[in-house]
């Protein structure tokens, strides 16, 4: 894991093209708040459906759009916009367009986020995972999310495995 204390880049390319900037927040504010800034390219989805069972997010974009899913409903942000997703709501993002998207995401509190994201990074860019979208590395994917069950874990009464076949934004 990186030291929290200061600005770390992940790049969670080739099987998600994203990069995740986690800033300092979280130290700054004794965990009342982590903030990353999320660049999505252009035409990629985000998580799995999921929920915050402690904690608040808010998603502030900065330039280009993003779709947000929550608790069923699309919403397009642009530029500017901003979204609060409540505690426990199911939700999801993704870039529909064809440029990149870049905004901020916001938990409240910080609680093990950074960790947790650190954590999917290492795996994500793993020998183990290789970038590839098969079963076993749903499996593993979802196993290493359930640790940090305080921090994200799927919607109430949805098994993990018909989250992600019902995913798609």
């Amino acid at each position: 894991m990186s030291d929290l204390n200061v600005e770390s880049t992940l790049d969670f390319r080739p099987l998600i093209r994203q990069t995740v900037l986690i800033t300092p927040a979280s130290v700054e504010t004794n965990g009342e708040v982590s903030r990353i800034k999320i660049i999505l390219e252009g035409d990629q989805i985000g998580p799995l459906t999921h929920i915050h069972p402690g904690q608040r997010e808010r998603y502030h974009v900065s330039n280009g759009e993003l779709t947000v899913k929550l608790e069923g409903k699309k919403t397009v942000l642009g530029a500017g916009d901003q979204i609060e997703v409540p505690v426990g709501a199911a939700h999801t993002f993704a870039n529909r367009s064809d440029r990149p998207v870049a905004f901020i995401a916001e938990h409240l509190p910080a609680l093990r986020f950074e960790e947790y994201i650190q954590s999917i990074h290492a795996f994500i860019t793993s020998d183990a995972a290789r970038g590839r979208r098969d079963p076993r590395t749903l499996m593993r994917y979802l196993r290493l999310e359930s640790g940090y069950a305080e921090t994200i874990r799927p919607p109430a009464g949805i098994p993990s495995l018909v989250v992600a076949a019902l995913n798609g934004i």
